[in-house]
């Protein structure tokens, strides 16, 4: 198999590592510079550039002189196939399921669930993509809606918890505490529970002053803390409250 990555970011760059430990011939370019031809890289085009510059960077890939189909990819979680357009190539979305930092090793795009999108010609071939990495293939439908509320998915389980943990950190740091000393145990057991509890079909656990009612105490924080971090934790209160109201038994 041959592949051309257009995109020299976080996931072009360790993509182009993924495939190469396992055999795949890989051609990689920035998205400012992308060339006049393939070079020979025929079987696939990756974009792996941001979302907004994805059409723009079709449109001029569509221009390169072929003699066999492409299958021209994107690695946007949001959207579909549409964004690609269409011509002489197979449109196939493939979002891996990980946050991806700068300068992750190739292993961290293996043995892990890629949302894949487009006609069935091209789920079948993204699954021998993902195959290859030792993934999963999750096949979401190629609809604006089903690929939003699908990444919408990753971002709740990822930079939303993000988001709450930094603001731990910012609060343990305030208090002049070590925040990976304080923080660590209680994250790793929280997510190994709700981990042990997703595995088993269960909900995951929710604990707290929330869970119990216990509005003293919810008072008691807001009144303590910072403007930003009260306006943080209120909304933390407020989501909680909405997910205990939608539980399912």
């Amino acid at each position: 198999m041959r592949c051309f990555i257009v995109g020299r970011g976080r996931l072009g760059t360790t993509l182009a590592s993924a495939l190469a430990d396992v055999g795949v011939d890989v051609a990689l370019s920035s998205h400012e510079d992308v060339p006049a031809s393939p070079l020979g890289h025929g079987d696939a085009v990756f974009l792996t550039v941001p979302d907004a510059a994805i059409a723009a960077v079709a449109a001029r890939v569509r221009q390169w002189p072929s003699v066999a189909p492409y299958h021209l990819v994107h690695c946007a979680g949001v959207l579909g196939t549409d964004v690609l357009g269409r011509g002489g190539y197979v449109p196939v979305a493939i979002h891996p399921f990980q946050t991806i930092e700068q300068g992750a090793p190739a292993a961290a795009l293996r043995g892990i669930p890629w949302g894949v999108s487009g006609s069935a010609q091209a789920v079948e071939w993204a699954r021998t993509i993902v195959d290859t990495l030792n993934g999963t293939a999750i096949v979401i439908p190629d609809t604006e809606a089903s690929r939003a509320r699908y990444h919408a998915t990753a971002v709740l389980a990822c930079n939303m918890v993000q988001t709450y943990l930094r603001a731990a950190q910012m609060l343990a740091i305030e208090q002049g505490i070590d925040a990976a000393t304080l923080l660590g145990p209680i994250v790793h057991t929280t997510v190994e529970q709700a981990l042990r509890a997703m595995q088993g079909g269960r909900n995951v656990p929710l604990t707290g002053p929330v869970v119990r009612g216990d509005a003293a105490t919810i008072e008691r924080h807001l009144e303590s803390l910072p403007p930003e971090l009260a306006a943080i934790h209120r909304l933390g209160i407020e989501a909680t409250m909405l997910v205990l109201g939608n539980e399912t038994p």
